[in-house]
């Protein structure tokens, strides 16, 4: 079974439901081995403009960074950090939970060794987020007809 750990020092609530979901449908398409374990730090202080900078040589503000385990062949997959605040001021008409379900994804798809350096990286990584996406609205749908008592 995958585990995660969730460090939130945002100011933000989160539902972690949507994390669960996220998992299945990763297990769903067998992107994770059974064991598979990784953490989510979510902040909105700004730290991730410093890791941007130091990780990336990139002086800016950004969304989510994948920090992937050095060790192959260990169940840890690595660490995915996100500015909420920025997640917030970009998710446009989207609610912030869908916003972050996004990033999570795109997250652990680094992880999972995906990348957008190349046009064909990025269609690759593209079509298996919209996959997930597509399964992730199914389970979600799936749930509110259940909890439903019309």
């Amino acid at each position: 079974m995958t585990h995660y750990e969730l460090i939130n020092e945002s100011h933000y609530t989160i539902n972690e439901t949507v994390i669960d979901d996220i998992i299945r449908v990763f297990d769903h398409f067998s992107l994770f081995s059974e064991d598979a374990q990784f953490c989510i730090k979510l902040d909105d202080s700004g730290l991730i403009s410093s890791y941007n900078q130091r990780y990336r040589g990139k002086n800016q503000e950004t969304d989510v960074l994948s920090f992937p385990s050095e060790f192959a062949g260990i169940p840890f997959l690595g660490d995915i950090l996100i500015d909420m605040r920025v997640a917030d001021m970009q998710k446009g008409s989207k609610s912030l939970m869908e916003e972050f379900s996004e990033l999570i994804i795109h997250g652990l798809l680094h992880l999972k060794g995906y990348d957008h350096l190349n046009d064909i990286e990025k269609r690759k990584m593209k079509e298996i987020e919209v996959s997930i996406q597509s399964e992730l609205k199914k389970i979600q749908i799936q749930r509110e007809c259940k909890n439903y008592r019309g």
